[in-house]
C-alpha cells in the first residue's frame, strides 16, 4: 500500500530551518517571501511497504526562509492484490525479454553451468592426495621442472622417480565434490598426462569417476602394452553419463597394485578441466522479465503494487535487480542494483513509466543463488530455503526451543 501525501506551505523570509520528511527523490524549494509564491499544494506519494516507512522525499527549507504553516492530507493508496502474478514455473522463465548465463533447466532461475579447472598452480587446490600411494603437489625432480609439469610450475604426480614393487592399492588423488545437478547435455573430462606404467598384467593405472549412484566407474584403465609418455599430452573423455543431474561428482586418478619388477615414472597429471561442450557458463547471469505495468499487454497489464521475490542465495554469490525503462533502457531512478527481495512498485509514477521490466543479475564463484519465484501484486514470499535468521525472522517452538 501507498499513501498521497498532499503538502500545503506558507513560506516566509525569516531565519536557517530544514524541515526533512524522509530522503532521497523529491526536493521542494522555498524562496524568499518577496519571490515566491506563498501557498503551494503538492501531491507527492510515499511509499509504506513492506516495511511500513518511507525514506525517498525530502522537503528542504532554504537559508532565510521559514515555513510558517504545514498541512499533510494523507489518501489510501491500496496495493492492487487483485492482480497478482507468479512468474514460478519453466516457461516464465524461458519466456524473458532477454538473457544470458541463465539455467531453468531445474526449478527456479539460476546461473548456467559452468567449467571446472585445476591447474595446482600454488596448492593442490581441494584435491585429496594419498601419500601412502607417492601422491604429492609439485613435480617429479627426475623429470625436472620443465618436463614435469605442463604448464606453470605445479602438477599433481606420484613418487619422485619410479613407482615401487609390491604396491598395494589402488591409491587416489581426488578432486573436491562437484555440485552438477543442473547440468545436462555433453561433458567431457580432458586433462594433460605424462603417464609411466607397465602392462595391466602386472600393474594397473585408472581414471574413475563418481556417477550419481555413489559409485566410481573407470572411464580409463591402462591397456595390456606397457605405457611409457615422453612428453604430457591432453586427452579427454565423455563423462556426459555420470556429471548430468549430479550433485556431488568427482573425479580421481589411481596407481596400485603392481607386482615385483619393472616399474615406471606412473601418474604427473596437470590442467584437470571439465567443462560442457559449447555453451559453458561464466559465473554471471543476466535475466530481464517482460514490460509489466498498466499499458503492459497479456497477463503483464496490472497496477503496480507490492514485488517479492523468493531466493536462495548460495555463499559465495550475489543477486541484485534493477527496474528499467522499457522505451529506452534506462534505469529507473529509485530501483537500481537492488538486493532486497521485496519492494514497493506502487511508488512508480505511471504516467511517466507506464510498462517497466526488471532486470535480475546473479554472480557466483561456485554453487549457483536460486530464484524460486516472483511475486508482482501480492504478499511476501518466504520458502525458508534459507536460514530463518539471514532475513530477519525470529522465533521459537516447543519443538526447536528457540534453535
Amino acid at each position: 500500500m501507498s499513501e498521497v501525501l498532499r503538502v500545503h506551505a506558507i513560506g516566509m523570509a525569516r531565519q536557517n530551518i530544514a524541515l526533512f520528511l524522509v530522503l532521497i527523490f523529491c526536493v521542494m524549494s522555498y524562496a524568499p517571501m518577496v519571490d515566491a509564491n506563498p501557498n503551494r499544494t503538492i501531491d507527492i506519494t510515499v511509499g509504506l511497504g513492506p516495511d511500513g516507512i518511507s525514506d525517498q522525499f525530502t522537503i528542504d527549507v532554504p537559508d532565510g526562509d521559514i515555513v510558517t504553516d504545514f498541512d499533510v492530507k494523507m489518501f489510501e493508496n491500496p496495493w492492487p492484490i487483485d492482480d497478482v502474478v507468479t512468474l514460478a514455473e519453466k516457461s516464465d522463465w524461458s519466456n524473458g525479454f532477454s538473457m544470458d548465463g541463465v539455467d531453468y533447466n531445474l526449478t527456479g532461475l539460476r546461473i548456467l553451468p559452468m567449467s571446472h579447472e585445476w591447474d595446482f598452480e600454488g596448492s593442490s587446490q581441494g584435491w585429496s592426495l594419498d601419500a601412502a600411494g607417492g601422491w604429492a603437489h609439485g613435480y617429479d625432480t627426475t623429470l625436472g621442472s620443465a618436463n614435469g609439469v605442463n604448464s606453470g610450475s605445479s602438477a599433481i604426480y606420484t613418487f619422485t622417480g619410479d613407482y615401487p614393487d609390491y604396491m598395494g592399492g589402488p591409491y587416489w588423488a581426488t578432486s573436491p565434490s562437484i555440485d552438477c545437478s543442473s547440468c545436462s547435455g555433453t561433458w567431457d573430462l580432458k586433462f594433460y598426462k605424462r603417464l609411466g606404467v607397465e602392462s595391466n598384467r602386472y600393474d594397473r593405472a585408472y581414471v574413475s569417476v563418481k556417477a550419481s549412484t555413489g559409485g566410481w566407474t573407470n572411464v580409463y584403465s591402462n591397456p595390456s602394452s606397457s605405457t611409457n609418455d615422453g612428453s604430457y599430452s591432453q586427452v579427454s573423455y565423455d563423462i556426459s553419463n555420470y556429471i548430468n543431474g549430479n550433485s556431488a561428482f568427482q573425479v580421481r586418478f589411481g596407481l596400485g597394485s603392481t607386482d615385483g619388477s619393472v616399474t615406471f615414472t606412473g601418474w604427473n597429471v596437470d590442467d584437470v578441466l571439465i567443462e560442457p561442450r559449447g555453451n559453458t557458463g561464466t559465473g554471471t547471469a543476466n535475466w530481464t522479465s517482460q514490460p509489466f505495468g498498466p499499458d503492459a499487454t497479456g497477463k503483464m497489464e496490472m497496477d503496480h503494487g507490492l514485488l517479492a521475490i523468493d531466493a536462495t542465495l548460495t555463499q559465495g554469490s550475489n543477486m541484485k535487480w534493477s527496474l528499467i525503462d522499457p522505451t529506452n533502457g534506462s534505469v529507473i531512478p529509485g530501483f537500481i542494483d537492488k538486493q532486497e527481495l521485496s519492494a514497493d512498485l506502487s511508488i512508480i509514477d505511471t504516467k511517466k513509466y507506464p510498462t517497466v521490466q526488471m532486470k535480475i543479475q546473479m554472480e557466483s564463484t561456485s554453487e549457483s543463488p536460486i530464484i524460486h519465484s516472483i511475486k508482482l501484486g501480492g504478499g511476501i514470499i518466504e520458502s525458508f530455503t534459507n536460514m530463518q535468521s539471514t532475513n530477519s525472522w525470529t522465533g521459537f517452538t516447543s519443538n526447536n526451543n528457540g534453535q
